[in-house]
């Protein structure tokens, strides 16, 4: 609803260009969220706090990269006199500011809250390498695969960057 009321204060009204521009950009607003979320969630530390500073400290920034990416790129059409570039513009924009605000700002204050403790919470970095630990999932490539000698050597490389992301994300 944010959004909403500030494109009417901008002078954008819900109208077929809109509404279209509006279903874009629903994926740039949950892009914030669902990053802080999952590395929340991922976090092996003990309290709240600890897991919300854990999150933040690694979706943090690209966090950051990804809003300032998505404004850079459409700067160039807010200078157009014609009323779809301009409401494209004023929505992508509003967008990717309020969920930026929301996903950096308002969800880690309510996670550290009223947060759930993640199920990697209850494991150590040790635990969560090994075969029987839910979190063996986070690597997508599945033993079958590996198995059946269906994985190209790209792949591997694959598999080496998927560990080490998560062995980052464990800490």
């Amino acid at each position: 609803t944010g959004v909403i009321g500030f494109m009417y204060l901008w002078g954008v009204y819900l109208d077929t260009i809109s509404m279209i521009t509006l279903l874009m950009s629903i994926a740039f607003s949950v892009e914030f969220s669902s990053h802080v979320t999952f590395a929340y969630v991922m976090s092996v530390s003990k309290t709240r706090d600890d897991q919300v500073t854990h999150a933040l400290s690694i979706v943090g920034y690209p966090l950051v990269q990804f809003g300032i990416a998505v404004v850079l790129g459409i700067v160039p059409i807010a200078f157009s006199n014609t009323y779809i570039f301009q409401a494209f513009f004023k929505t992508i924009f509003l967008t990717t500011v309020i969920g930026f605000l929301h996903g950096s700002m308002v969800l880690p204050v309510v996670l550290s809250l009223i947060g759930i403790r993640g199920k990697a919470s209850n494991y150590s970095k040790a635990e969560c390498e090994t075969e029987e630990s839910p979190f063996s999932a986070l690597n997508p490539l599945s033993d079958v695969i590996k198995e059946k000698g269906m994985l190209p050597d790209n792949l591997e490389l694959n598999a080496k960057l998927t560990t080490d992301v998560r062995d980052h994300m464990l800490y």
